[in-house]
């Protein structure tokens, strides 16, 4: 009779086919049917358009890698060799102040008379600026086969600085200079991006 067709359990849901069935051999179905559901949704609602249009990645907030920025050869320029490094300059300048090690720590330089580049070569080398300190831009890059930190001062009176953090493995290089002006800073950053480490 009709009267007797089954009627829901009171306190039931409509939305029991959302839940796994009981019976293994049918579990695997409902996966199916729900991962085929899912993907409708996803297609209806332009996910090929966001998938397509979404970037290859997200981009870090951390200062970027640059790829190379190895100085290029140029005309007259010569290179200068220390013990574990050589960098090149141009025409004009030459070694100046080179220690011996003092608490293993190897000092030099190169002038032109006027302008002075400034290394300090050994385990422990770290600049005196605070990566926090907003009157710098401090970036990544790849020198040669070596990674490098820039700090490159906002305005004039403070440190240019290029540090090869090569520790614990290696001794690292600081090469700076001071109160540099737009063009000797130029000539500067040509001659920290022309380093290249012996070993």
């Amino acid at each position: 009779m009709a009267d007797d067709k089954k009627k829901p359990a009171e306190g039931g849901s409509s939305l029991g086919w959302l839940m796994p069935p009981a019976h293994p051999g049918f579990f695997f179905l409902w996966l199916f049917g729900v991962f085929m559901f899912m993907f409708f949704i996803w297609y209806i609602t332009g996910g090929v358009e966001r998938s397509e249009n979404a970037p290859v990645f997200v981009q870090s907030p951390v200062a970027p890698i640059i790829t190379d920025t190895s100085a290029p050869p140029l005309k007259d320029w010569h290179n200068v060799a220390f013990s574990n490094f050589s960098l090149n300059v141009p025409p004009g300048w030459y070694v100046v102040n080179p220690t011996q090690p003092e608490n293993l720590v190897y000092r030099g330089g190169v002038t032109n008379g006027v302008t002075t580049i400034s290394f300090e070569y050994g385990l422990y080398i770290k600049p005196d600026i605070d990566e926090r300190d907003n009157r710098y831009q401090i970036t990544k890059e790849l020198v040669g086969p070596t990674n490098a930190k820039l700090f490159l001062p906002k305005k004039f009176g403070t440190k240019t600085v290029m540090l090869f953090d090569r520790y614990p493995y290696k001794e690292s290089l600081m090469i700076f200079g001071i109160s540099l002006t737009p063009e000797t800073q130029a000539t500067a950053l040509t001659i920290m991006r022309s380093v290249r480490f012996v070993n």
